[in-house]
């Protein structure tokens, strides 16, 4: 990494992927160590340690960084906090037609609510584990994975290969990722395409922190959808049809968003 680089989103991209890989072998020695040490048996409880590390690895190699406190109020600009949450909607929708699909190969969709931790993610049985997956997915994780994935291999990937290379192959390790849960293939699906729609968002706003926030939101509608009546009442009448028109939105969006800004952007990055 490039201490003389003052900015805080371009010194990421001076973060190599070496320098990265040795962070990520650390942090699993650190978090190893702190974990045992402890002696607290739960694996939400050991993904949150990890994450915490990661995170602290970028907190060191952004020391000295000015732009932050800039970013961060862009987040809150009103402009940009609406297409936050509009793309955090919109792929939470997606995501709601791919699985049907994928559940249902041949058959015409039906607009519903899957469960995504009983589809995707890991089944919770206490709840203090219920209690910190949340904390790591809708908290944590984004923080450690936008910075990791974003903020350093996609970076990376885009300076040596173009756009289209590493849309692609940083979403496909993200993706790989999350195999694990009752239907992994689903997840890694899931994750795959929510993956290449953040490189491209990052793409278009220079910003890891509205990738962030994009993130916080998505997980958290996860959470809402599994474990509360809101979303589920959303999917029938007298809702139906405007979210069978959200859905189908979606589908068209989607991808239409992440080809498009992956060709206008396919240059170096500096």
């Amino acid at each position: 990494m490039d201490f003389s680089v003052k900015d805080f989103n371009v010194r990421l991209r001076t973060i190599t992927l070496l320098e990265a890989g040795i962070a990520i072998v650390i942090c699993l020695f650190l978090a190893g160590y702190i974990y045992n040490f402890i002696g607290f048996e739960n694996e939400e409880f050991s993904s949150m340690i990890f994450d915490l590390c990661i995170m602290g690895f970028f907190a060191l190699a952004c020391i000295g960084t000015r732009g932050f406190t800039k970013d961060v109020n862009k987040v809150f600009e009103f402009g940009n906090a609406f297409k936050i949450v509009a793309l955090a909607v919109i792929d939470f929708l997606f995501c709601t037609v791919l699985i049907n699909l994928c559940v249902n190969v041949g058959l015409v969709f039906t607009v519903h609510a899957p469960s995504f931790l009983n589809a995707a993610g890991p089944g919770f049985t206490d709840p203090l584990t219920l209690f910190l997956g949340f904390i790591v997915a809708v908290f944590i994780a984004p923080i450690a994975e936008e910075l990791l994935f974003r903020g350093v291999i996609f970076n990376r990937l885009k300076i040596r290969k173009g756009a289209p290379f590493a849309i692609v192959v940083s979403s496909i390790i993200f993706g790989s990722l999350h195999f694990y849960g009752g239907a992994p293939f689903l997840h890694v699906i899931t994750a795959t395409t929510f993956g290449m729609l953040m490189c491209v968002f990052y793409m278009k706003y220079d910003n890891i922190l509205m990738n962030i926030a994009v993130h916080f939101l998505g997980n958290l509608l996860v959470y809402i959808n599994d474990y509360t009546p809101l979303l589920s009442i959303l999917y029938h009448e007298p809702f139906a049809e405007v979210m069978g028109l959200l859905c189908l939105f979606s589908v068209i969006f989607v991808p239409v968003y992440i080809i498009y800004y992956a060709r206008k952007f396919n240059k170096p990055v500096f």
